[in-house]
């Protein structure tokens, strides 16, 4: 498991975050181990859960979430290239 997200556009664009752990929160709430300061964000937005090898995101939020190329529906879960 090792992999970084790195963030395209908004506030933090060209911030890197190391993923370190099997399952971590991406949202705008402090609370979440990714936290991206914007009110265009949830919350709680997203899962990142790595299992059997393959990175799954849960869209958490009200709206559709694009991960790479594919968009991911609210309460759908999509795999993360």
């Amino acid at each position: 498991m090792s992999a970084s997200i790195r963030i395209e556009s908004g506030i933090a664009a060209g911030t890197n975050y190391w993923i370190d752990r099997p399952v971590l929160r991406i949202g705008s709430d402090p609370q979440c181990e990714i936290c991206l300061p914007t009110s265009d964000l949830a919350p709680h937005a997203m899962t990142l859960e790595f299992r059997d090898g393959i990175y799954r995101a849960y869209n958490r939020s009200s709206g559709p979430v694009t991960i790479g190329r594919a968009v991911v529906q609210p309460s759908a879960t999509g795999i993360w290239e």
